[in-house]
């Protein structure tokens, strides 16, 4: 089924994985976003916004970032209207209570680098470009009929380290503080799995994978690691936990934007 609209400005989320990008899919799809709408610029598949735009989560198979991945889409958008731009980020610190607001602001600079080779309207300069209020860049772009946003997507989850829930602030860590949030039961099963392991290795960076495996392997194994990032949206009691969390971190209003 074709749903894209010429004339509406895309949506571009740049996804590091599969991972990444079954979240989204699930998030847009529980906020009213239809699957199955086709690009009129590349015919592939994605999903279409609650206004009909199509929104492409583009996997690149490693962590995006802001030059080459961001700003060949910002070059992109000089020629096909783009009204989103969206980096996704594993915030990847350790601290339980970070400051998600300061994290946003730390990638200001990078933003507004981007437009090198891109003429912007009304001889706006880049560094007028910065939008305190959400925390993003809004470049208007010559000739385009709207001005293109860049955000980041920053994924990690501010609440305390409890049984089950891992310490990198990565999204795994989102969907399991969410998962122990909206069934606390679920947190000491996988605390003890997770330290009964025979030899187990030194905590590493990988840890927030094993935990987030363990709730898939124990709640959602039909669905394997990838139906697991889908299915957590389609229980109403972690997706409210979901929203709550993105809330905090400012990333949910990153998520609706790109769905309307």
């Amino acid at each position: 089924m074709s749903i894209g609209v010429d004339e509406l400005p895309r949506r571009i989320v740049l996804c590091e994985g599969i991972h990444d990008t079954a979240f989204w899919g699930a998030a847009l799809k529980r906020l009213g976003c239809s699957k199955d709408a086709r690009d009129p610029v590349s015919g592939k598949l994605g999903f279409a916004s609650k206004t009909g735009a199509f929104i492409r989560l583009f996997q690149k198979g490693q962590k995006p970032k802001w030059k080459p991945d961001v700003s060949n889409e910002l070059i992109g958008a000089a020629t096909q209207a783009v009204s989103d731009i969206v980096l996704c980020a594993d915030l990847d610190s350790f601290e339980d209570q970070p400051d998600f607001v300061e994290a946003r602001k730390h990638r200001k600079q990078d933003m507004l680098r981007l437009p090198d080779g891109v003429s912007l309207a009304n001889g706006k300069r880049p560094q007028d470009c910065w939008d305190s209020s959400s925390l993003s860049a809004v470049f208007p772009i010559a000739n385009q009929p709207v001005a293109t946003r860049v955000s980041v997507a920053l994924w990690g989850a501010g609440c305390a380290s409890d049984a089950g829930i891992p310490r990198k602030q990565t999204l795994e860590r989102l969907i399991c503080a969410a998962f122990v949030f909206a069934y606390p039961g679920s947190a000491w099963p996988v605390e003890h799995w997770l330290g009964s392991r025979s030899a187990p290795p030194a905590l590493s960076l990988e840890e927030h994978k094993a935990f987030a495996a363990s709730y898939m392997a124990g709640w959602y194994a039909k669905r394997d690691y990838q139906g697991f990032f889908q299915a957590v949206w389609e229980d109403q009691a972690i997706a409210e936990q979901l929203e709550r969390l993105l809330q905090t971190t400012g990333t949910w209003a990153v998520i609706e934007r790109v769905a309307v």
